[in-house]
């Protein structure tokens, strides 16, 4: 099963930001987001806010069982939750940028 946590998809933090998608690696990075949470089993969210953004751009979202958001109870059958946590691609940057001063 393949969990996802939806935390400020490249487009919502543009949008948020009031800018666009400008080059092929954002676009790049859009499908990529759109995909991973169209072909997760589990979608959560920190908010009900970002699910409904979601929805009304028109992304699919996973078939079953229905998105959560963070607020919502989980439980595991064996009392584990794994939360994955994928880095916005501006902070992704930053992350690099850091690994490379520091290499140098």
């Amino acid at each position: 099963t393949i969990c996802l946590m939806v935390h400020g998809p490249l487009r919502w933090a543009r949008n948020s930001n009031e800018q666009d998608l400008e080059s092929i690696e954002d676009l790049e990075v859009d499908f990529m987001e759109q995909q991973s949470i169209k072909l997760a089993d589990v979608l959560i969210s920190p908010s009900t806010y970002l699910l409904e953004w979601i929805t009304k751009q028109g992304w699919a979202l996973p078939n079953s069982p229905p998105p959560l958001s963070s607020s919502s109870s989980l439980s595991s059958p064996h009392g584990v939750f794994v939360q994955p946590y994928i880095l916005p691609q501006e902070a992704r940057r930053a992350v690099a940028a850091a690994v490379e001063a520091h290499q140098a």
